[in-house]
């Protein structure tokens, strides 16, 4: 026993993240700038006040 070291099993897994997650394409620039452009009317201004424009 002496001179041999302890080698646990190799334990291989394989992670399949397509079976839980579907990808979804991003949208569109003017999408997301006509949502920003309605959640700054909701707050009535405050994201130009914020970046100064």
């Amino acid at each position: 026993m002496l001179g041999q070291t302890f080698m646990p099993p190799k334990l291989a897994t394989k992670l399949v993240f397509n079976k839980y997650y579907k990808h979804k394409p991003l949208r569109s620039i003017d999408e997301v700038s006509a949502d920003i452009l309605a959640l700054e009317q909701e707050r009535d201004g405050l994201i130009a006040e914020i970046l100064g424009l």
